[in-house]
């Protein structure tokens, strides 16, 4: 069969939780085991093009972009505002639950965001790769803070709420 058929096998929906103006909401999403069975046979180990500043082949997929689409719709269904769509999604990864019990994986050997939504867990760095993904689809440039043992993301932010003079604003995902 064709590999889009095979993405769609064994499709898993979830209730994702966020909060916005103090009142808790939910959005059920379904994502498919098999394209995370795809993702998971493919390296995690990221490359840094230091040119484009990102992290190729984690966020940059078509494959993976065509089966996030629908979720980021889902965002910018829930307010036509930038900042609320950028909160909603903040908001909803803070809320993936945190699996910190991984230490078989590198410090570079990270989730594919898809598989992060798939799996509704992660470490900090799955976590924090996710919510760049989304915000950076979401139209907001970001960066990802890399510490010892620890990820966090920035958000292209005024000098008011930068980070250590860096120009974005810090965002803990965990």
């Amino acid at each position: 069969p064709p590999p889009e058929t095979l993405f769609r096998q064994s499709p898993k929906t979830t209730s994702f939780s966020y909060v916005i103006d103090r009142n808790r909401r939910f959005m059920s999403f379904t994502t498919f085991g098999g394209l995370s069975d795809f993702f998971s046979n493919k390296s995690h180990s990221y490359h840094y093009d230091p040119e484009n500043g990102v992290i190729v082949e984690l966020l940059e997929n078509e494959v993976q972009n065509e089966f996030m689409r629908p979720f980021l719709e889902m965002i910018r269904q829930r307010s036509t505002m930038s900042d609320d769509q950028a909160k909603i999604a903040i908001s909803l990864v803070q809320r993936v639950p945190y699996n910190g019990n991984r230490y078989t994986r590198t410090t570079t050997d990270w989730y594919y965001p898809y598989e992060t939504l798939h799996n509704n867990k992660g470490s900090a760095a799955d976590k924090s790769v996710l919510l760049a993904y989304i915000l950076n689809e979401l139209g907001f440039e970001t960066v990802l803070f890399e510490f010892p043992g620890h990820m966090a993301v920035g958000v292209k932010s005024s000098s008011r709420y930068s980070f250590y003079d860096t120009g974005y604003a810090y965002i803990e995902t965990t």
